[in-house]
């Protein structure tokens, strides 16, 4: 079940993996997202921080792929529930993010340090 477009900013907590199946290429990544504020001391703490898989369908799937661990992004998406069954048998669900937009990082906000420029990774359709 499909809810509406959000937004996600992280880094990635490995490299991507990139599958083909008979009709389509995925890409999957994990993304490490944190709610950061600064201390009175002037210092940047991590309040909370979760971990989302992010899914890059089709023509999204190859520059995806070319994104790697530590990189910051933000993903712009709908976030879906799914449900399997894993190999011991039980019941398992989760939330991943199907990627609509993925944008890489061009000035790191705490440090203000320039990263190279990367176009803007945009999907046209996603299949889903």
């Amino acid at each position: 079940r499909m809810i509406p477009i959000t937004h996600f900013e992280g880094r990635l907590v490995a490299d991507p993996e990139i599958k083909e199946t008979t009709t389509n290429v995925v890409t999957r990544f994990r993304l490490a997202c944190s709610d950061n504020r600064l201390t009175a001391g002037g210092a940047w703490e991590s309040v909370r921080q979760f971990f989302i898989t992010v899914k890059a369908w089709d023509h999204l799937a190859k520059p995806a792929s070319e994104l790697s661990k530590g990189e910051q992004v933000t993903v712009k998406g709908k976030l879906e529930t799914r449900s399997w069954t894993d190999d011991q048998g039980n019941q398992r669900s989760g939330v991943e993010l199907n990627a609509m937009d993925i944008l890489t990082s061009i000035v790191d906000a705490r440090t203000g340090v320039q990263a190279p420029a990367y176009s803007d990774v945009r999907a046209q359709e996603a299949p889903f």
